[in-house]
């Protein structure tokens, strides 16, 4: 996947948008578990949506649909995350990806993972964090593909669950 690390001061700007659009920063969650955040306790802005309903739940298929059409976006996961190679190469970093190309590639890395778990395996170093914000400079729209899943017997028949919100 082609990308840009966008610079840092409108990376924070990026992401200070966002927060400010899609996220209630007057909730306790919020104050809690995002603001205050520490090794132990550490939450995800996903949980502190200002809308957020079963309406808004879809598959990562259908996020990945949603994104096809969008051209050029950008993405970010939460600032404690760790683990692969784009937060740890790029900590606090905003990325300009095509859309398409990016839901693509979050898809294939989940199912990967899905399929070395059958197995035993894990995937040891995947790309993209499980929990990724991807938005545009229009900030009416999200999807967020999360690391949550529907409650099931089998590996074979987990659904993972994606948040999508346009205006």
């Amino acid at each position: 996947m082609k990308f840009e690390v966008i610079d840092l001061k409108r990376a924070k700007q990026l992401r200070e948008r966002f927060i400010e659009c899609f996220v209630n920063t007057k909730s306790e969650y919020y104050r809690k578990y995002c603001l205050q955040a520490d090794e132990n306790v550490r939450g995800f802005l996903w949980d502190a949506l200002k809308v957020y309903s079963e309406k808004n739940i879809c598959t990562q298929e259908q996020a990945a649909e949603f994104l096809e059409k969008r051209g050029g976006v950008y993405f970010m996961w939460d600032l404690w995350r760790n683990g692969t190679l784009f937060a740890d190469k790029y900590p606090n970093a905003v990325i300009k990806a095509d859309g398409a190309e990016l839901g693509r590639l979050s898809v294939d890395e989940w199912n990967a993972e899905l399929e070395a778990e059958k197995h035993d395996c894990y995937i040891e170093y995947p790309q993209l964090p499980s929990d990724i914000y991807v938005f545009d400079e229009s900030f009416s729209w999200y999807v967020i593909f999360t690391h949550e899943f529907n409650d099931c017997d089998s590996l074979d028949d987990i659904v993972r669950h994606c948040i999508l919100f346009y205006e």
